[in-house]
């Protein structure tokens, strides 16, 4: 095993090297490359430099590869949001931890195994020692890692509250889970006590272009398209509208999408990072624009769709509309809490063949209710 050493990114960072190099033993020449001496220390070395949260300090990056390049015993881990865009750079994803599934639970012990809660288990027995899990809590912990997508720093931050709330109503409150889940940890780092503020860190090292393509995530359910996010934030091509969401990607903030078999590439959201982007988008002032726009967007697309012919080929239902169940249902629901009397909602011939089914309910204004059960509906325009 090699030795390692933990700096903070600032390590190879010129306005706060002294710090690093004081705890080597070395002197700071003040230049902007790397202290001779810090290079020469390595280069008769063999060790693991270990730098954490890098993302803030990327253009220091190059001072990294001029490291490696010197020191051939030195191997660098560098926690990032963000990629360094090296060239020798292997990147190795971290993502959330893997959920339960709540159709299918299975017996305490193996979902005591499962890394999401397993996690939590471990945290809230730090704050609750008699703490177990049992066949009457096993649905409400796994209900509760779902909803925190897996998220290590939220289940810790759920379990935080377990001394002073019961599991039950922590499920309860984490449906606003930006504003509740906190915790005062005296030895954690500001952004690491508050869900919000963690998100908060990684969306102020955003450029305002991409601070606005995120917001405009937020009011998006299921996949995200560059065609769609076009029309809700304009002003660029699809083309460039893809490079945009793309460096969100690397950035972690939105993930790919594979879901739907659909060729055209898409990017989804973390339920935790839809609520921060909404709530930005809101701050803004411009939810209700981006919202008629979404939902004008999905209209022109189930119409569009609606008008093509079939062939005998083609599936009941097109696959541009069956991966786009989320967003369809979301426009529905914009339009009728907005526009509430100029819209009415069907389903098309096509889709009678179609399987699955959902009930949306909505009181009209008359006090009626009007109930569309088919899952693959089409939005028309009341006449």
């Amino acid at each position: 095993m090699l030795p390692s050493w933990i700096f903070p990114p600032f390590a190879i960072r010129p306005s706060c090297r002294p710090h690093s190099c004081g705890r080597l033993g070395l002197e700071d020449d003040g230049a902007e490359s790397i202290p001779e001496g810090f290079r020469e220390y390595l280069q008769e070395e063999t060790l693991l430099l270990i730098l954490d949260n890098f993302e803030h300090v990327l253009p220091a990056s190059l001072n990294g590869a001029a490291l490696l390049e010197a020191c051939p015993g030195l191997k660098v881990l560098v926690t990032s949001r963000s990629p360094l865009q090296l060239q020798w750079e292997q990147i190795q994803l971290i993502s959330p931890l893997p959920l339960p599934d709540l159709e299918h639970l299975p017996p305490v012990d193996d979902l005591a195994a499962i890394p999401s809660v397993a996690l939590f288990l471990h945290r809230a027995r730090t704050r609750l020692s008699t703490f177990e899990l049992t066949d009457e809590n096993a649905g409400t912990i796994s209900d509760l890692c779902v909803r925190l997508d897996g998220l290590p720093l939220a289940l810790e931050l759920a379990a935080a509250r377990l001394n002073v709330l019961p599991l039950t109503a922590i499920l309860e409150r984490v449906r606003n889970r930006l504003q509740v889940l906190h915790w005062e940890g005296q030895d954690l780092p500001e952004r690491h006590r508050s869900l919000h503020a963690a998100i908060e860190w990684s969306y102020a090292l955003l450029s305002d272009a991409e601070q606005r393509l995120f917001s405009s995530c937020g009011v998006f359910a299921g996949r995200i398209t560059p065609n769609a996010m076009d029309v809700v934030v304009g002003g660029a091509d699809a083309a460039e509208m893809f490079e945009g969401m793309a460096s969100l990607a690397e950035k972690n903030l939105i993930l790919p999408s594979e879901a739907g078999g659909a060729p055209a590439p898409a990017f989804t959201l973390l339920e935790t990072m839809r609520e921060y982007a909404r709530e930005r988008l809101e701050e803004s002032g411009e939810l209700d624009s981006a919202g008629l726009a979404h939902a004008s967007y999905f209209l022109a697309l189930a119409e569009r769709t609606e008008s093509e012919p079939l062939t005998g080929q083609q599936h009941p239902w097109p696959l541009s509309l069956e991966s786009e169940h989320d967003n369809l249902r979301a426009a529905m629901r914009w339009l009728l809490d907005h526009e509430k009397g100029r819209w009415r909602f069907g389903w098309p011939p096509r889709s009678a063949a179609s399987g699955g089914f959902v009930g949306i309910t909505r009181k009209d204004g008359d006090g009626s209710r009007r109930v569309c059960r088919q899952l693959r509906m089409r939005i028309v325009r009341s006449a």
